[in-house]
C-alpha cells in the first residue's frame, strides 16, 4: 500500500472518530507513516472498523469493568473488546498530580497517588509514569508499532484507566525499584501480573495493573 493510500485509511479513521466526539490523534498517527513499519497498514485496516463502536458517554447504565483475576494482557477484562475501552469520558477519568498528562479510572488514581507518596518516601522522587490511560486510536497506534508486545485495541488495560507504565527503574527485573513495587504496590492494589514478571509468558517489568484493594472500587 503506497503512503498517499494509508493516509487515505488514517483520514478516514480521523472523520469517524471526530464524528462520534471523541477525536483520534491523528498527529500521532499520521507520524507512523514515516516509520515504515510493514504491518502498519495492515493493522489499521484490521482494526478499523472498530471506530463505530458507541462512545463511553453514548452507552447507558454500563459501569466500568471490575478488575478480575484473567490471564494474559488485560488482566481485568474480559475476553472480547469492550466498546467502551479507550473511549472513556474525561468524567470517568483523574489525573495523576504528580505526573501532568496521564490519566485513569478515578479508584485507580487515587490508590497510585497514594503508591507514589510512599515511593516518594522510600527514593526521594516520585514514580516515573511512561503511558497511562491509551485511547482507541492510541492502542492501534501502538499495535501497528509494536505487534505482539501490544495487546489486541480495545482489550487493553490501559484502554479502562487500570494500567500503568512505568520506568525510572522500575521496568528493569532485579532493581531496588521494582523489588519495592514488588513487596509494597499490592497493599495499594496494584501488581506486575504473572504473565508480565520474570519468568511470565510475556515479561514486561514496566507494566502494572489496578486490581482494587485498601477498599477501593473500581
Amino acid at each position: 500500500m503506497t503512503y498517499v493510500a494509508l493516509l487515505i485509511i488514517l483520514s478516514g479513521i480521523y472523520l469517524v472518530d471526530s464524528s462520534l466526539k471523541n477525536r483520534a490523534p491523528i498527529g500521532f498517527l499520521t507520524a507512523l507513516i514515516s516509520s515504515d513499519k510493514p504491518d502498519l497498514a495492515k493493522t489499521l485496516a484490521e482494526y478499523n472498523g472498530k471506530w463505530t463502536t458507541p462512545l463511553a458517554d453514548e452507552i447507558s447504565n454500563v459501569g466500568v469493568s471490575a478488575p478480575g483475576t484473567g490471564s494474559g494482557p488485560g488482566v481485568g477484562l474480559g475476553e472480547s473488546a469492550d466498546p467502551r475501552n479507550g473511549r472513556l469520558s474525561k468524567s470517568e477519568l483523574k489525573s495523576l498530580s504528580w505526573s501532568p498528562g496521564h490519566e485513569l479510572a478515578p479508584a485507580a488514581a487515587d490508590a497510585a497517588m497514594e503508591l507514589n507518596k510512599a515511593y516518594r518516601a522510600k527514593f526521594g522522587s516520585s514514580i516515573s509514569v511512561t503511558d497511562s490511560y491509551r485511547t482507541y486510536a492510541e492502542q492501534v497506534a501502538t499495535k501497528a508499532l509494536k505487534g505482539n508486545l501490544a495487546a489486541t485495541p480495545g482489550t487493553s488495560n490501559h484502554g479502562m484507566g487500570l494500567a500503568l507504565d512505568l520506568g525510572g527503574g522500575i521496568n528493569s527485573f532485579g532493581t531496588s525499584q521494582y523489588e519495592w513495587m514488588m513487596a509494597n504496590a499490592p497493599g495499594y492494589g496494584w501488581v506486575n501480573p504473572s504473565w508480565a514478571q520474570q519468568g511470565g509468558k510475556k515479561p514486561e517489568p514496566w507494566h502494572w495493573e489496578f486490581v482494587g484493594g485498601k477498599g477501593l472500587a473500581v
